[in-house]
């Protein structure tokens, strides 16, 4: 059979299951209940109302994945003393109308549970590898179009993956977590007591969603937009310049002019005037640093209009500016740390990947020997060195590596692998 008409059978199936359930006129109410059992505790942990969350979560870019895996759940479990899921029901009363290939998929989804995957590899459109997390096993192919089209290795998934003759499926109802939080939820799995009628399974599919939902809901509930006296949104910006002026030029310049007021032998604030003259609302600093002017705002705007008005009052001595953006992915801005003035217009492309590269590999090298709170304030190299340490370390290590795909950055970073003893592990 084809892939196009399996899933039309699967897709077939779930149509029917629904329309059983809508045959129970209380099943909507309870299921609602369901769902407020979920959200309750989260709502109360992050301050906020269960209408509030509700509202951020089925009606925000998570929706399809809470409602299917959600449903899938509630479905596929006993409700309080029931011997029965809703889904052992069906299959019980109906299934036999279904194709071979629906029926197949229900049971196997009534009969599989929850595990904990970690993704090893995808081809975009077709296939996801997957393995166990924990485990050393081959990793096992599954056919999904949609989600493989932007997963990326070692994204954590919650799921159930079924097998329909030699291919395996996702069930649809999956959460996505980072590399860290996989060793939390093998901890939740191997500790859910069985509690209020619900057994090990059905607590474990509780706690991960609640893990989910709490490490989603900050960027599902809008926080306060925070914006300055001129209704411009916040944002922290920092700008360097190389400076072709002696210091005592420099310094005069600014003394000039009514914006500008010493705070420091090489600090100043930049503040604004109004027409009668006076300094009001401070914009900004200005700092002279070993041949360099650094400007710090705290909007976008103000960092454009402070930009124009220094070039406009040191003209070609002021070299090109630099951004810098306080993290360890603000390549340009390394460079300037160096005390190396970068001339963008001048580089060339191998030049550029050259400085990029050189500042990368200090960068992570020096990482293996920092105390990193994810390690519990060990270095890696340490944790690489203690066995009992290896989860934690792992997890750090997919999770550079995940974040370096997700932003973008064309950056290596299996040699670090090596570097700590662990490249068996990232074997797939």
């Amino acid at each position: 059979m084809s892939n196009q008409k399996q899933q039309r059978e699967i897709d077939k199936a779930f149509e029917h299951l629904h329309a059983f359930l809508d045959k129970d006129t209380q099943w909507r109410e309870r299921f609602d209940l369901f769902v407020n059992r979920h959200i309750d505790r989260v709502a109360l942990q992050r301050a906020q109302t269960r209408d509030a969350v509700l509202s951020a979560l089925f009606e925000g870019p998570y929706r399809d994945m809470a409602s299917k895996y959600l449903y899938e759940q509630w479905v596929t479990g006993c409700r309080g003393h029931e011997k029965l899921s809703y889904l052992d029901r069906y299959l019980r009363q109906s299934g036999w109308r279904e194709g071979a290939e629906g029926r197949r998929f229900l049971q196997e989804m009534s009969l599989t549970d929850l595990r904990i995957w970690e993704v090893t590899d995808a081809v975009p459109g077709e296939s996801i590898s997957l393995r166990l997390y924990g485990s050393n096993d081959a990793s096992v192919t599954v056919l999904e179009r949609a989600a493989s089209r932007d997963i990326a290795r070692w994204t954590c998934l919650v799921s159930r993956v079924v097998s329909m003759g030699e291919d395996r499926l996702l069930t649809g109802g999956m959460l996505s977590f980072a590399p860290t939080d996989a060793e939390h939820l093998q901890q939740l799995r191997d500790s859910c007591p069985e509690a209020d009628g619900d057994t090990e399974a059905e607590q474990f599919s509780t706690a991960a969603f609640q893990l989910w939902l709490m490490r989603s809901l900050p960027g599902l509930v809008t926080p306060p937009v925070l914006r300055n006296s001129d209704d411009e949104s916040i944002a922290f910006c920092r700008y360097r310049f190389p400076l072709q002026s002696s210091l005592k030029n420099a310094q005069a310049r600014l003394r000039d002019r009514p914006e500008f007021h010493q705070q420091g032998d090489n600090r100043w604030s930049w503040e604004s005037v109004e027409q009668h003259g006076h300094a009001s609302i401070v914009l900004g600093t200005l700092t002279l640093d070993n041949g360099q002017l650094v400007l710090e705002t705290h909007s976008s705007e103000r960092a454009r209009r402070g930009i124009e008005l220094l070039k406009n009052l040191y003209g070609d001595s002021l070299g090109q500016e630099i951004g810098v953006v306080e993290n360890t992915e603000s390549l340009i801005a390394a460079a300037s740390e160096d005390n190396t003035a970068v001339d963008q217009d001048t580089l060339d492309a191998t030049d550029l990947l050259s400085v990029i590269k050189s500042h990368l590999d200090r960068y992570y090298r020096g990482t293996l020997d920092k105390p990193t709170p994810m390690l519990d304030n060990r270095t890696p190299r340490q944790c690489a060195a203690d066995t009992t340490a290896h989860p934690q370390v792992l997890a750090w290590l997919k999770t550079m590596e995940l974040n370096g795909e997700q932003s973008g950055q064309a950056y290596d970073i299996s040699w670090m692998w090596q570097e700590l003893g662990l490249a068996s592990y990232r074997q797939v």
